[in-house]
């Protein structure tokens, strides 16, 4: 388990073209090859400022999701996430451990329930 001060949290935003998924495995390739460059939020901090919204092996909070303005959903981060970030560490260091600069991403934040906006699992 990493120790607290070699953690930080920043906000990244990866894109990923669903419709290409199915072709691409279909021939074998992995769903990477239907995702762009993710983005990152130009700071990280560490996680002492965040206070009960990091709990340790989840991310609480309310992520406001618009573009130009129209909000598009509020879903909450860490609410439905299936694997936690213990898990997610767990299973990228089986092959090999992490080094610094590594960045664990969480995936999507969406929640079952639909009525938050847009990103639902439904």
């Amino acid at each position: 388990r990493c120790d607290k001060t070699h953690q930080l949290a920043l906000i990244a935003n990866d894109i990923l073209f669903k419709n290409q998924v199915p072709e691409k495995l279909s021939k074998g390739f992995c769903s990477q090859q239907s995702k762009p460059t993710t983005s990152f939020s130009p700071v990280a901090g560490t996680p002492d400022p965040l206070g009960d919204a990091w709990d340790g092996p989840k991310l609480y909070g309310m992520a406001d999701v618009s573009i130009n303005g129209q909000k598009l959903s509020n879903p909450g981060a860490g609410t439905d996430m299936y694997f936690d970030f213990a898990q997610l560490i767990a299973h990228v260091t089986k092959p090999r451990p992490l080094s610094f600069g590594n960045i664990i991403t969480s995936g999507t934040i969406s929640n079952e329930d639909c009525s938050r906006g847009y990103y639902c699992l439904a």
